[in-house]
């Protein structure tokens, strides 16, 4: 059996891990710059985070590979280091995680839009998708995360290109906000609509936004009633804010840890964090999912 599938079948709560970007950001990342580079440039940084949340106890991490397809890197001028910047990725964290922790290949959108929003054809974004995630799978990936969407077609492709092109679990996740029709992707997509598109996944669930652990709760409770897949949940640390010049977020570890425990509650089963979080938070996560299970 598939050690993710081996792991969800025999563990009640599954601990993911938290920010890679933001805790980029605090280590010297500029706007503008491209985070997955640093897979190159800095290794030693990937693999402390890394490390900080294997041992605040993450069971499952996710390789800085989030925006490392070919439409993103072309931008910045990088789509040449493709290749290397996705298997470094996976190397790094295969590294650090050993045996004992799974290793995620993180995918991320486009960064483009499909027609008639953008230029962009489905066959485009398949081969997009497909030279990525296959670069992923051929490095060692215990398993694929397509996170942090907002187009249910667009992740329907790369959900389809995954499945298409291996049988190791899928794992898709969209960001939703909050507004007067209820929780929708900014591109509209409901919860009920999501759920219904992506039944070929392994695991289903929401991650970013500016949602707090509060509002996620209510946007995993919705989803519960609408499937039996098991979700995961990844909030931020609620809202970002500018303080002294500084980038900060609303809610603090110990805060961000006792709501995870009602996402927990109201039916998710994989649980992490996404911007503003890091090591602390998971870790104060760790620790209140042992008293419960206990």
């Amino acid at each position: 059996m598939n050690r993710f599938r081996k792991l969800l079948s025999q563990t009640k709560v599954i601990l993911l891990d938290g920010a890679m970007g933001t805790q980029l950001m605090e280590k010297g990342l500029k706007a503008g710059d491209i985070p997955e580079m640093w897979n190159l440039k800095f290794p030693e940084v990937i693999e402390e985070i890394h490390l900080s949340y294997i041992k605040a106890g993450s069971q499952i991490i996710y390789t800085n590979t989030f925006g490392a397809n070919r439409l993103k890197l072309k931008k910045g001028g990088r789509e040449k280091f493709l290749e290397k910047v996705n298997r470094e990725g996976v190397r790094i964290a295969r590294r650090v995680a050993k045996r004992e922790v799974l290793v995620a290949g993180d995918v991320g959108p486009t960064g483009e839009f499909l027609k008639p929003y953008g230029l962009w054809e489905e066959e485009d974004f398949q081969k997009v998708f497909y030279e990525q995630i296959n670069i992923l799978i051929e490095a060692g990936v215990d398993l694929i995360v397509l996170e942090t969407f907002s187009d249910i077609r667009e992740l329907k492709i790369a959900l389809e290109v995954a499945k298409s092109v291996s049988d190791l679990p899928v794992m898709a996740s969209m960001s939703f906000e909050k507004g007067k029709k209820g929780y929708r992707t900014i591109m509209g997509v409901s919860i009920k609509e999501m759920v219904e598109e992506l039944k070929g996944a392994d695991v289903i669930g929401a991650n970013c936004g500016s949602l707090t652990p509060w509002q996620m709760g209510e946007v995993i409770e919705e989803m519960r009633r609408c499937t039996d897949l098991p979700i995961l949940a990844k909030p931020n640390a609620g809202k970002s804010m500018i303080k002294n010049g500084k980038v900060v977020y609303e809610v603090k570890a110990e805060e961000f840890a006792e709501g995870m425990m009602e996402v927990i509650k109201k039916g998710a089963k994989l649980v992490g964090g996404c911007c503003g979080t890091n090591g602390d938070y998971i870790k104060k996560l760790s620790e209140k999912i042992k008293q419960w299970e206990e």
